[in-house]
């Protein structure tokens, strides 16, 4: 469990690795955390967007103006039982975000494997896009384009 009590901010690093391509994995964790921990907070973000901005400006999805006043949880919730095609591009680009962020050239291509979105609410709604607006893996990572 971790706890903060009066903090104005916390930097929580997390380096893996897994032993399928790297016998040392180990001794990556260890090394990358490491080298992570000599950076600040600001170096670290410039970092990890000059890392992902070419793959991820491949493409652009407008699907119509984004609803920047309503927070994401309730439009979430919103979206089980209206159409809204700016959200679905929102969560499109989200998915592109997490499976560029979670890749690397070297490496094995990040494999969603489920999380928060694939859990039923406590109303027992399912929050999950509906079909009409799923994508591949390939789509999200703008392979090919």
């Amino acid at each position: 469990m971790l706890s903060l009590t009066n903090a104005d901010e916390a930097v929580i690093l997390v380096s893996t690795s897994t032993n399928m391509l790297d016998k040392n994995f180990l001794t990556t964790v260890d090394n990358l955390l490491a080298e992570a921990k000599k950076s600040s907070f600001k170096k670290l973000k410039q970092d990890h967007i000059a890392a992902y901005r070419d793959k991820f400006n491949r493409v652009e999805l407008n699907l119509g103006d984004q609803d920047n006043t309503t927070p994401t949880n309730e439009r979430l919730v919103s979206f089980q039982l209206n159409d809204d095609p700016a959200f679905a591009a929102l969560y499109f680009q989200y998915g592109r975000y997490l499976m560029i962020s979670g890749t690397n050239e070297k490496k094995f291509a990040a494999q969603p494997a489920g999380g928060v979105m694939d859990q039923p609410a406590a109303d027992s709604l399912e929050r999950r896009l509906p079909p009409k607006y799923q994508c591949t893996d390939e789509l999200l990572a703008g392979r090919g384009m």
